[in-house]
């Protein structure tokens, strides 16, 4: 079934092929040098010589990581919408205690670059401006290169730019260092037609900065621990002290033997492995009993 949907969007013969082999380890030396390979090649999507960082995450998780790094509560924010995902975006501010100004586009139309060049005239003190890409819910392709020049013509005093580009980065042009973009944010089952749960988030140099002041709180969704992981990740661990390490299930199924009741459990050792045991229950010893 091919289902004319925004996403998740059919997958290419490429990324079903990868599907079908062994996980890779996060910690492996084959995982390091396939993470470096992606977040090289997404610099070349997204047309930018900074950071873009993979993370865990739907598209919206994208989005709340982007904000919550470069957001104080308190701050002002301009969120222009055209839809669904732009209310989205704006809700997500509020939800970390932003002073949200939006402006709604009317539905099925983009948003006028004039009007959001009034709203930050009147409001200086805006510190983000958050803007669609392409909005999904209402198919709208938003001018971002008009708004590009408009924010260059305020020079330093202007906001940091957050774009959301869940679907529209893989399949229209997106040059975020030209355009000026601080923060794009994308998502694995759109344009780049893979499997749902990656989000991936450009991040220029201002938009490094400005994570030093944000007080947001962020664990899982810090970016700047997520860049050392990924610049600094190393598999220094080789392969002895790897198997020296590894769960001994033999040992264990023994332990498990005796807990269970003494003798009530056989295990087969004559040709035992470091990765896997067996066991034979003795009559009237069930499952639950072994596994506690």
């Amino acid at each position: 079934m091919n289902l004319r949907i925004p996403g998740p969007t059919p997958l290419l013969p490429e990324a079903q092929r990868a599907l079908s082999q062994d996980v890779i380890g996060h910690r492996d030396a084959e995982f390091e040098t396939l993470l470096h390979a992606v977040m090289q090649h997404l610099r070349h999507f997204f047309q930018t010589e900074s950071d873009v960082l993979v993370l865990t995450a739907s598209g919206t998780g994208g989005l709340e990581a982007a904000l919550v790094n470069v957001m104080s509560p308190g701050d002002r924010v301009l969120a222009v919408s055209v839809g669904t995902f732009g209310q989205r975006f704006a809700a997500i501010a509020r939800a970390f205690g932003a002073r949200v100004e939006q402006i709604d586009a009317p539905w099925g139309q983009a948003f006028d670059v004039d009007v959001v060049g009034e709203a930050l005239r009147d409001n200086p003190e805006v510190r983000l401006l958050l803007t669609t890409h392409n909005e999904t819910s209402t198919a709208v392709l938003n001018d971002l290169a008009s708004l590009a020049e408009l924010l260059r013509s305020l020079g330093a005093s202007r906001p940091l730019w957050l774009v959301d580009a869940v679907s529209s980065l893989g399949a229209v042009e997106l040059p975020m260092d030209e355009w000026g973009c601080d923060l794009v944010i994308s998502a694995s089952q759109k344009a780049w037609m893979a499997p749902p749960g990656l989000a991936f988030v450009g991040v220029s140099p201002r938009g490094w900065d400005a994570m030093a002041a944000a007080r947001c709180p962020r664990f899982y969704w810090d970016l700047a621990a997520a860049r050392t992981y990924a610049g600094s990740y190393l598999c220094r661990e080789g392969a002895d002290s790897l198997h020296a390490r590894r769960f001994d299930a033999p040992r264990t199924a023994r332990g498990a033997r005796a807990h269970a009741g003494g003798g009530s459990v056989r295990h087969h050792s004559s040709s035992s492995t470091s990765c896997s045991s067996t066991a034979q229950w003795s009559e009237g010893l069930g499952s639950p009993s072994f596994r506690r």
